[in-house]
């Protein structure tokens, strides 16, 4: 639905509620009576009306942010963020994230190091919990070096999941650099134990495909850790589920930017096995 049909249509809705609540008892009850009550309760409409007008000074407030996202207009938008964030220190979760986002999609990967440089200085809580998204930009970018450093740097304040992707991006731009005895524990350990069901299966896919090929003195590690990615996962999703899963997981643009890894990987778990 577009901002502006659905900023008018929640506008109305507020106010025929209101309207339905506080007009339609007095065709129904006595005059007096809503009269007398009106005169006890009238802060309810002060209320209402408060509510309403702080709702639409927030969205108000957001409505270039929402009418660049309305249009598609990526350039537009890391400018307004670029304002909000770089200039104007509006460090939020979500600020931050429209505006990595928007800078991936326009492939502004300086941007993306600056920023990233601007948190790990300034907001260093946030610059850990960001740090999965710049490594999988700088992997989009080809600089598998930059992608390890900031997977492998020192951060304090993650909570398990990020310091999972944390661990599986290591080790994946270790892989993409060809460096495969550096990612093979790694590797081996995420699919064995990662609680993430996601990264649990990439690194069993890579695991039972390229690292077996590479490390060919390890196979056998390899298959077993593949394959407790892939009954593990496999005793609570069926296929249906996990595209559903992965349809979902897409709104976090880190998972769009693996999405030809885990086509192949979710094609490998659920894969006939060959008799």
């Amino acid at each position: 639905m577009k901002f502006k049909a659905l900023f008018v249509t929640f506008n109305i809705v507020l106010i025929v509620s209101f309207l339905t609540i506080f007009l339609l008892p007095f065709f129904i009850l006595d005059g007096a009576f809503m009269r007398d009550f009106w005169l006890k309760n009238w802060y309810f409409g002060g209320i209402f009306f408060g509510v309403l007008a702080i709702v639409n000074v927030l969205f108000l407030s957001q409505w270039k942010m929402l009418s660049c996202l309305e249009r598609e207009d990526w350039p537009a938008l890391a400018r307004y963020l670029e304002n909000r964030v770089m200039v104007r220190k509006r460090f939020t979760n979500r600020f931050v994230r429209l505006y990595c986002d928007s800078l991936i999609l326009l492939g502004d990967f300086a941007g993306i190091k600056k920023l990233s440089e601007v948190l790990k200085t300034g907001k260093p809580a946030l610059y850990a919990s960001f740090s999965p998204r710049f490594a999988a930009a700088a992997i989009l970018a080809g600089d598998y070096d930059r992608a390890h450093a900031l997977s492998s740097g020192e951060v304090t304040g993650t909570d398990a999941n990020v310091a999972e992707w944390r661990a599986f991006y290591a080790a994946f731009s270790r892989y993409l650099a060809k460096r495969f005895d550096d990612a093979a524990d790694a590797l081996v350990a995420l699919a064995s134990t990662a609680r993430d069901p996601l990264i649990a299966v990439l690194s069993g896919y890579l695991c039972d495909t390229s690292m077996s090929r590479n490390c060919a003195d390890r196979a056998s590690a390899f298959a077993q850790a593949a394959e407790e990615a892939r009954l593990r996962v496999g005793a609570v999703f069926t296929e249906t589920r996990w595209k559903g899963y992965i349809d979902e997981a897409k709104a976090d643009m880190q998972i769009v930017i693996l999405g030809k890894l885990i086509t192949e990987a979710t094609a490998w778990l659920f894969a006939v096995p060959k008799r």
